[in-house]
């Protein structure tokens, strides 16, 4: 029981960093609105079917019952659907599947019978949408826009990065010896975020080159202003001299 329970409260939240991280069309309020039905309307699905067919049902239909129709209801509602769409929701439901599986796992290796995830879940799901709001939400959402190439490599990479997780299944190892799969869960939560890690230092970078590009621009139409404004100035000043040289001569001439 314990373990529905914290898979329930992961299913109501698994969405809300995307709805933060990601712009909706339309009102705001109505879209948050509408998104909150459809997850909830979701969430209460996935559970009829985790109370009726088991746990282990769920770990390997969750593509099909969740993150598929969740895909398509937001394609459908944000107003970028580029390869930034696809980036953004295998990020969060790939952390989401992150947090699942290493809840579990230190819950098994702990021996705690699914209290100690239960616990750890519903602090750290409220907690990661506090820091999702509070400090990436606004640089996130600078990178998106001011970005404008890569994103399809690593919206491949966060992909393929998400099957991976998908073909495990990771719900379905709280029901099997953790023993033979150890070494390989070990290694994908070290190398997940290591790869997410190397993926935004990538994009930090280029995102730095970028902007340093766009102040050599603004510098160099500034240098070009002020030549152009110089040039001015001595073709003024040209005008001046000569035309004091014609009046030179008409004073002269009128002198005479």
């Amino acid at each position: 029981m314990l373990t529905e329970l914290s898979l329930f409260w992961c299913f109501c939240h698994v969405y809300i960093p995307f709805i933060i991280l990601y712009d909706l069309r339309g009102k705001k309020k109505q879209a948050e609105v509408i998104s909150a039905l459809f997850i909830g309307t979701l969430t209460a699905l996935n559970m009829l079917l985790m109370f009726h067919t088991g746990v282990a049902s769920v770990a390997r239909l969750f593509v099909i019952t969740r993150s598929l129709p969740a895909f398509l209801f937001f394609f459908f509602l944000v107003k970028d659907r580029s390869w930034r769409y696809v980036f953004t929701f295998c990020l969060v439901d790939t952390f989401t599947l992150w947090i699942i599986l290493f809840s579990g796992m230190l819950d098994r290796l702990l021996g705690c019978n699914s209290a100690f995830q239960l616990v750890f879940r519903l602090l750290i799901m409220p907690a990661l949408e506090y820091v999702t709001w509070r400090y990436l939400r606004r640089p996130y959402r600078e990178l998106l826009r001011n970005m404008e190439q890569g994103w399809g490599a690593i919206a491949t990479i966060s992909a393929l990065i998400y099957i991976l997780f998908a073909c495990m299944p990771p719900l379905a190892f709280m029901e099997i010896s953790w023993k033979p799969w150890a070494p390989i869960i070990v290694l994908i939560l070290i190398l997940v975020p290591l790869t997410y890690v190397i993926m935004f230092w990538m994009l930090a970078q280029q995102r730095r080159a970028h902007l340093e590009k766009e102040r050599q621009g603004f510098l160099q139409a500034q240098i070009d202003i002020m030549e152009r404004h110089a040039e001015q100035i001595q073709q003024a000043e040209e005008k001046i001299r000569i035309e004091r040289h014609d009046l030179r001569h008409r004073l002269d001439t009128v002198a005479a």
